[in-house]
């Protein structure tokens, strides 16, 4: 519990909640990231997901940024699916599932189904009966697996870190510490970095050696 807690504080400041009156927001650029990962994985162009969309559910459903993560990972896996897969889905349907579905795999603790699919469906302005179709839908284009492992779940949230830190950065003109701190925790983004180095180095060498 402790361990979760934790994680979820770092999460509330690497991905700037509280940036808005109502901490229970995410801010613009994480939430410009949920748009753009929704919209590339579902190619429907009917009910696209904007962020007035994605703002009203969060507020409603007082998303938790695990919650978010994780539905924004389940997005990502559909969105390696054949296009046909998800043909019949808009993006703004598969935000709301995907978020729903995560946070009953996080938070569930034997809730009625009907009742926590109610709060949802008022989310998402959609009704009971809806919720319950596009579930259904988005589990068996799931294959029913929502298990993440711990290396797969940190490897993607530290990418959606990194984009909401050079976001902010680019914005303000400066990168905060937490900022820098994100970006030196990306051990992908340092890979790729030391690897231009090398080629930029072997460049010169060859110019002036």
């Amino acid at each position: 519990m402790a361990d979760h807690r934790s994680f979820s504080n770092r999460l509330r400041k690497t991905l700037y909640y509280g940036e808005f009156a109502d901490a229970s927001l995410p801010s613009d650029p994480v939430t410009d990231v949920a748009v753009e990962v929704l919209n590339s994985a579902v190619p429907n162009k009917r009910r696209r997901l904007d962020r007035k969309y994605a703002h009203s559910v969060a507020r409603r459903a007082k998303i938790s940024p695990c919650a978010l993560m994780m539905g924004l990972l389940y997005a990502e896996r559909l969105r390696l699916k054949p296009t046909t897969s998800s043909k019949d889905l808009s993006s703004s349907d598969v935000f709301l599932i995907s978020v729903m579905v995560a946070s009953k795999y996080l938070y569930d603790e034997g809730e009625d189904e009907e009742v926590f699919n109610d709060e949802w469906a008022k989310a998402g302005l959609r009704t009971v009966r809806d919720i319950n179709k596009l579930e259904r839908e988005f589990l068996d284009l799931m294959d029913w697996n929502l298990f993440i492992s711990p290396q797969e779940f940190s490897n993607f949230v530290n990418k959606i870190e990194s984009q909401v830190a050079v976001t902010k950065g680019l914005s303000r003109g400066w990168l905060t510490y937490s900022d820098v701190e994100t970006l030196l925790n990306n051990k992908k983004l340092m890979e790729s970095l030391s690897a231009l180095a090398y080629d930029l180095l072997n460049v010169r060498d060859s110019c002036f050696g």
